[in-house]
């Protein structure tokens, strides 16, 4: 993929685990050494990738895998610790009907690796309140941009918010309106 650099590897086979956890009992890591890098566990044909939340010596912690999967003795993973050159499109909507004061995404944005930078372009059929929601731990805070200020109406801005491991992004608009763009894309803060 091009622009993507992964600066370190580390593989093994999982001891045991949860659906939020992979223990190695090989393994003597660093407190929290591991957190925001990119863990990649393999199950059978499937594999899963999540961005590592902390970890002690021999257990990670990252963010829930689906209903029902479980790390298991046996699951291969690796961790990366990734750099992107380029920015990752998260998010590219045009033309679309949006309600007042609802998540205008169907589903959440997380980092891929954090701290990162998120980087908004909008514009909107009327004028109203952006706002940003962000999770974290089953907090969320909905935060205005523009100093909560309206929006002009088919005016284009953009704007930059920075999300770290474990936060969860959607985001509102305070009146009906037609989303005339939406693009969102991830940026390394290295790479800024």
């Amino acid at each position: 993929m091009e622009g993507l650099y992964a600066v370190s590897n580390d593989i093994g086979i999982a001891s045991r685990g949860s659906s939020t956890t992979l223990i190695d009992d090989t393994r003597h890591w660093q407190d929290n050494i591991l957190r925001g890098a990119l863990l990649r566990i393999e199950k059978k044909q499937q594999v899963y990738e999540r961005i590592i939340l902390s970890n002690t010596y021999n257990t990670i912690t990252f963010s829930p895998l689906p209903t029902g999967v479980e790390v298991e003795r046996g699951d291969r993973w690796s961790i990366s610790i990734v750099v992107r050159g380029t920015p990752l499109e998260k998010v590219n909507l045009q033309n679309t009907a949006v309600s007042a004061d609802t998540d205008i995404l169907p589903t959440s944005l997380e980092p891929l690796a954090g701290p990162s930078l998120l980087r908004i372009m909008l514009a909107m059929s009327y004028a109203g309140v952006f706002s940003a929601t962000i999770t974290k731990e089953e907090d969320t805070q909905v935060l205005h941009f523009y100093e909560g200020s309206n929006l002009q109406a088919d005016s284009l801005y953009i704007f930059d918010m920075l999300v770290h491991p474990g936060d969860s992004v959607n985001f509102r608009y305070s009146v009906d309106s037609t989303l005339r763009i939406l693009r969102v894309q991830e940026i390394m803060v290295a790479s800024q």
